[in-house]
């Protein structure tokens, strides 16, 4: 692998820390940002909320109404240290589950991402994260392309996890929603930090930190390391991280913000998909395949980012910049027979992509008419230039090794955002948003591996789209609220989408067009502090040209544009208090996904006339109709917290065909948690059993797999223990 660009970044940014103070420095006394989760919590900490003491309960909550100009959006937040107390720590899917309106689906499969879907968008991906857009502090982890890579985020370093989704979504991402996460935040201790989890299933998580502040000044450095052996035949993989962050503050020059990570996966086991009668014999198995060519994934990952924030008496100015790189190598399980067409890729991937990117964003307040008004706006600027190269995963008659050259290429992409929006504020609680977004993106590819059978796939390709919105919002008193929203939004296609043209001829799939849909949304919300909040959601999304496969030939996939689709359902959350020392959390999302158009698709390889019909009517493969997690937690502040967790999705479609499905299911588990005073510091211990009842089920699904193998399993009933010290 090449030396990483931004190392020498990192190690500047690490040489150049100042000297660490003595833990005892205070940080300055500076006012919360308004809608800032340190804000909140310290509102509702002076109301006597639990979630923001030591003791606390999970602080998954729908704000209050308040002046926040995303007053009118479905969010909802998640309070990192809440994650760092009561979950094990080794998946993004842990944070994500309790909140309404978004799937994640652990894989247990250190070489595969967390399957996340917002609204039924990205659930139809097989790899990688799409059909949202996800920013960690400030640097965007989606590519100009829209794919979105997530497994080098440090869970143990989360401050904060902000869900957006509907129509309003349309105005910071593509798809069905935009998730942020900010990591080492206003409560972060100074001092040291030690923390881990380990599992009888073989898991093991240790991190590290250690954070200082000064009169205008703060930072903090963490090292964590993540071993998995699995539970299932080749399934292990061992991820490092080591990522800092350096804070400045400046009374003419506003805030500046240093950060840096990196990221190493080297050989994450890959035990693919089983299929249902595999599945029924013996869930801990891999498939034969992923056996027979060792198929396996080493990824590392540098990146850099800087953010400015200049606070004005009127508004403020932010501007980001950003810039990475990121280097995969995959061994598939593609058959040597597959590999003697000449249009095949091979079955090892090998990928080398450096990305960059900037940002600035304005904010202004003012009054006009005897009204309030915010005039808002964005420019984003998104980059990637890679190198990709295919290899046959054979040598003579040996597989699972590097063997001959059968793809090279050089892929740029750009995507420019341009985001407008103005805000009015009522007298009577009203509040009126109209905004608009112009997304472009620009690709070019230059084929380096041309054959006699093997036609030259360069070529360009660029779209388009304005999504404008329009939101409502009127609060009616004792923390009452209704909203409601329209707009539209784009799904673009990927690099990967366009490589390959259906008919096999060479250059760019021009004809696949950007998925298209129009999106309403109708809301409640009610919040009073100290007795809870609750939230209801309504919405429909009709798409044209939803982006599906039409065949698969030698591990090459081409793309073609389905007819129409509707997504409507209904999202449910609430948080209530039981007595003075309990409290019950829910999130419930009930969603109807189909084709309402149909449409032709290959079926038999070759194939370049479609030969199988997909009925109108028919679901979308990898949307469960119906998701809950629900919780009871109860507190003593002599014997810590108890908590009940369920966990449940319906029955889900494994395929367009719709003949196969993945059952449904239902899981419990339970945790304790409590505070000790150790050695001059505080500590907390962390007991958690998952799959009480020692269910056999599919956690997640390989959708629309050819070979059927669509049966990802989850571990029987499994115990963890945590521990997480400070001083």
């Amino acid at each position: 692998m090449r030396q990483p660009l931004p190392r020498a970044l990192l190690l500047s940014l690490l040489a150049g820390l100042p000297a660490m103070p003595a833990a005892s420095a205070e940080a300055p006394a500076t006012t919360p940002q308004r809608g800032s989760s340190a804000a909140i919590c310290e509102a509702e900490a002076a109301a006597d909320a639990p979630e923001c003491k030591a003791t606390a309960l999970p602080a998954v909550r729908s704000e209050a109404p308040s002046t926040d100009p995303l007053d009118a959006v479905a969010r909802s937040r998640i309070d990192g240290a809440a994650l760092r107390v009561e979950r094990p720590g080794f998946d993004l899917s842990e944070a994500l589950q309790s909140l309404p309106g978004i799937s994640a689906r652990p894989r247990y499969n250190e070489a595969q991402d967390t399957q996340i879907s917002i609204r039924g968008f990205g659930a139809r991906t097989q790899f990688g994260v799409r059909g949202l857009r996800l920013d960690v502090d400030g640097i965007s982890a989606t590519a100009a392309d829209g794919q979105t890579q997530i497994g080098h985020i440090d869970l143990s370093a989360i401050d904060r996890i902000e869900l957006i989704r509907g129509p309003l979504a349309a105005l910071y991402a593509n798809g069905g929603g935009y998730l942020r996460i900010e990591s080492f935040g206003a409560r972060w201790p100074d001092g040291w930090r030690l923390g881990g989890n380990i599992s009888d299933i073989g898991n093991r998580r240790a991190q590290l930190a250690y954070g200082w502040r000064g009169e205008a000044q703060r930072g903090q450095v963490q090292l964590s390391d993540l071993s998995v052996d699995g539970q299932r035949r080749q399934s292990g993989g061992t991820r490092r991280q080591y990522s800092a962050m350096q804070q400045w503050q400046h009374a003419d020059l506003g805030e500046w913000s240093l950060s840096a990570n990196l990221f190493d996966a080297p050989d994450a086991a890959d035990p693919q998909g089983l299929n249902r009668a595999e599945f029924r014999r013996n869930p801990e198995a891999a498939s034969p395949a992923a056996v027979a060519f060792n198929t396996r994934k080493s990824t590392a990952q540098q990146q850099a980012g800087l953010r400015w924030r200049l606070p004005q008496t009127s508004g403020e100015w932010t501007a980001a910049a950003y810039a990475g790189q990121r280097e995969v190598e995959q061994y598939l399980s593609v058959t040597p027979a597959a590999q003697q067409n000449p249009t095949s890729g091979g079955g090892v991937v090998d990928l080398k992509r450096d990305f960059a990117g900037l940002n600035v964003g304005w904010q202004h307040e003012f009054d006009w008419a005897a009204q309030r008004w915010r005039w808002s706006g964005e420019w984003r600027f998104d980059r990637l230039d890679e190198d990709r190269r295919g290899y046959e995963n054979f040598v003579g008659t040996t597989l699972g090794l590097r063997g001959a050259l059968r793809r090279d290429e050089r892929n740029r992409g750009d995507t420019r955002d341009a985001m407008m929006r103005l805000d009015w504020d009522g007298q009577r609680g009203q509040r009126l948003t109209l905004g608009a977004r112009h997304h472009r993106i620009a690709f070019r590819s230059d084929d380096r591996y041309v054959a006699p059978g093997n036609p030259d796939d360069s070529g360009s390709y660029q779209a388009s789209a304005w999504l404008p919105v329009l939101a409502y919002a009127q609060a009616l008193g004792g923390g009452h609220r209704w909203v409601a929203s329209v707009g539209r939004n784009v799904e673009m296609p990927t690099l990967a989408e366009l490589a390959f043209r259906p008919d096999g001829d060479g250059g760019f799939n021009r004809a696949l067009e950007p998925a298209r849909s129009e999106q309403a949304e109708l809301g409640w919300r009610w919040a009073q502090r100290g007795r809870g909040a609750v939230e209801l959601s309504l919405f429909q999304v009709d798409t044209e040209q939803e982006i599906v496969v039409q065949q698969v030939i030698g591990g090459r996939a081409s793309f073609q544009n389905a007819g129409r689709t509707r997504r409507q359902g209904a999202e449910l959350g609430w948080r209530l208090p039981l007595a003075s020392q309990g409290q019950w959390q829910t999130a419930a999302t009930w969603i109807d996904a189909s084709f309402t158009e149909g449409y032709a698709v290959c079926q038999r390889t070759p194939c370049i006339t479609p030969d199988r019909f997909i009925a109108a009517g028919n679901d979308l493969p990898g949307v469960a109709p119906r998701q809950i997690y629900s919780e009871l937690s109860w507190r003593s502040h002599t014997l810590g917290t108890a908590a009940l967790e369920w966990r449940a999705l319906s029955a889900t479609q494994a395929n367009d065909l719709n003949d196969e499905k993945l059952p449904g299911y239902a899981v419990f588990g339970l945790r304790w948690t409590r505070a000790l005073d150790l050695a001059g510091g505080e500590a907390r211990l962390l007991l958690r059993i998952d799959n009480l009842l020692d269910r056999r089920y599919s956690a997640s699904l390989v959708v629309n797999e050819g070979a059927r193998r669509f049966y990802e399993p989850a571990p029987g009933r499994s115990y963890s223990l945590g521990f997480d010290w400070r001083w």
